[in-house]
Formats: C-alpha cells, sequence, structure tokens
C-alpha cells in the first residue's frame, strides 16, 4: 500500500487470496504512472505476475440475509451465466453479509438488472 500511497493512488478495497491479492483503484489515478508503479511492486515485491484490468464495475451486494441463505450467492452467478454475464471478479466478505463481483463496465448495466431481477424480484 505504501507504493501506490507514493504514486498519489488511491485504493479502494483489497480481495486477498492464499497467493495473490487484488488492488482496486480509480483508473484516473493511474494516469502517467502505471509503468512506473508496475515497475517498482515488481523490484520492491519480487512478484511472479502483474495483472491490470480496466474499465471494471463492482457491483455489491449486501444484506444480513446473505449469510443465513448461501444459496442468493449461487442464485447470482447462476443468473449471470444464464444470460452470458461473464465477471471479472468475485469476492465475500469474512462476515458473509456482501459479495463483489467486478464486471466489465460496458455489460454493468446488464449484470445489475440481471441480478435484481433475480435476486429481488425473483424472476
Amino acid at each position: 500500500m505504501r507504493i501506490f500511497e507514493e504514486y498519489h493512488v488511491n485504493t479502494y478495497h483489497y480481495p486477498t487470496d492464499k497467493d495473490d491479492i487484488a488492488i482496486l483503484v480509480d483508473q484516473e489515478d493511474l494516469k502517467g504512472n502505471i509503468n512506473n508503479l508496475r515497475r517498482q511492486i515488481e523490484k520492491r515485491l519480487k512478484t511472479n505476475r502483474i495483472t491490470v484490468t480496466y474499465n471494471l464495475s463492482i457491483i455489491t451486494l449486501v444484506g444480513i440475509g446473505l449469510k443465513e441463505n448461501a444459496f442468493a450467492l449461487v442464485d447470482a452467478i447462476t443468473a449471470l451465466k444464464d444470460n452470458n454475464i461473464t465477471f471479472e471478479m468475485f469476492d465475500m466478505s469474512p462476515s458473509k453479509i456482501s459479495f463483489h463481483i467486478g464486471v466489465s463496465q460496458n455489460i454493468a448495466d446488464a449484470a445489475l438488472k440481471t441480478l435484481h431481477n433475480k435476486l429481488i424480484k425473483g424472476k
């Protein structure tokens, strides 16, 4: 996080796994900085690979009911699949009351409508 701070890049979310970390940023903050930022991360952290995904929208589903209904997550993913909507990122909070789905900005409205119809309207 210190490297991002040095380049004045605000960070927003850090989905992590055993072997990787995903850091979400406003892509406007990367303008003029991305190559130097990548080099510093590679040099100082000795990374195996860095992938940058642009134009990502994050849809966050939130509710205490998610904790009690693990199938809501399955319903959401199935609804996206059934409508041929692919996602780039998925993360569930440790409390299990929210999850985040990252989709390309050009299909974000369709993804949101699909999730709303399935999870809220029950269609």
